[in-house]
């Protein structure tokens, strides 16, 4: 796998390792369901709002595959989108997008306008050719392109990889727009207008950039990967219930968060692998019956070394340590039951 380079935010500033205990502002309870308006899941192969405000999906085109737990499109097969009503983020002023992707294939098309990895995209009802709202990736110059009210906001310097989760949340904030990427917000924010989302009727698609309503599509631009847990919020979150999202994005409506239950040192799950300790080269990860949600490695001064999300059940993960130097470091993996700490030796003979 290749590491996720969140240039110039690589320290994260958020966690404090004393004795082992993670002491971070994330401890205690945070409450994901204030405002949403739209929650995707995905679960047991479905496109159901769990919201409560049955704002359901539609698939269109060739039917997309969806799995137990996820959405996966795969658009070099065809046009495939699912449409979302627009009515779920029409109108709003403040609002937060965030959901978890994994691309299968980066477009890639030099540069040019053409190569684009779109997640979710809005057509504007003032305009059949533009966009109120675009959320997408372009891997030729790094960066996540966010499109609203017809205007590109760039948040560069961002190298995502292919075949890896990650978890990402676009916000509005009083007319301040941001990108959080794995709880991290990014170091680019733009003071855009505070406009309402005007979307088309039938334009508001997960999967495909449109240049003209729910049409014009261009296969260099589409989604080819996998989503879950897509939400829509019509508030800010903050950046604590950012790095809650990522941490246990499927805790269902009506249910808390729980962010605290840290386990003494080397007491993970039964069916989850780490070797070898001490670690040379590559370090893995096996889960058989878990879901990790997130690992972190941080060194004695809890500086985070590495930041990773989501490895589904029955996966193994390779992670090169070949450039990190020997010493002592503290290996926190975030499952839906609580985190775990394990201390990790490496060391270069």
């Amino acid at each position: 796998m290749r590491i996720t380079y969140l240039s110039n935010f690589l320290w994260k500033p958020l966690l404090i390792c004393v004795g082992l205990v993670w002491g971070g502002p994330l401890s205690g309870q945070v409450d994901l369901d204030e405002g949403l308006v739209l929650f995707y899941p995905f679960d047991g192969g479905g496109l159901g709002d769990y919201s409560g405000n049955n704002y359901n999906g539609v698939a269109v085109g060739t039917l997309p595959f969806l799995s137990d737990s996820s959405l996966i499109l795969l658009n070099s097969f065809g046009e495939t989108y699912v449409e979302i009503p627009h009515e779920s983020l029409n109108e709003l002023l403040d609002f937060t997008v965030s959901v978890q992707v994994n691309y299968k294939t980066l477009h890639y098309e030099g540069t040019s306008e053409n190569g684009q990895n779109a997640i979710v995209s809005g057509g504007a009802n003032s305009s059949a050719y533009a966009n109120d709202l675009l959320i997408t990736y372009r891997i030729w110059d790094q960066s996540f392109v966010i499109v609203v009210d017809n205007v590109n906001y760039y948040f560069t310097d961002i190298i995502l990889a292919e075949n890896t989760w990650y978890c990402l949340s676009v916000v509005r904030n009083n007319g301040l727009l941001s990108v959080y990427l794995d709880g991290v917000k990014l170091d680019d924010e733009y003071l855009i207008p505070n406009n309402p989302l005007n979307l088309s009727p039938g334009g508001l698609l997960i999967g495909q950039e449109q240049d003209c309503v729910a049409g014009c599509f261009d296969s260099a631009q589409t989604l080819d990967g996998e989503i879950d847990n897509l939400r829509f919020y019509s508030r800010a979150l903050s950046e604590e219930e950012q790095e809650a999202y990522c941490i246990c994005p499927e805790v269902p409506v009506g249910e808390i968060c729980q962010l605290t239950g840290i386990f003494t040192p080397g007491e993970l799950p039964n069916d989850i692998k780490v070797y070898p300790n001490p670690v040379n080269q590559n370090l893995h990860i096996q889960t058989i019956d878990s879901q990790i949600n997130g690992i972190q490695l941080l060194n004695q001064l809890g500086q985070v070394l590495l930041n990773k999300t989501k490895i589904n059940t029955g996966d193994t993960i390779e992670i090169p340590v070949s450039n990190i130097a020997n010493g002592s470091y503290y290996l926190f993996i975030v499952t839906e039951v609580g985190r775990f700490v394990y201390p990790l030796v490496i060391f270069h003979e």
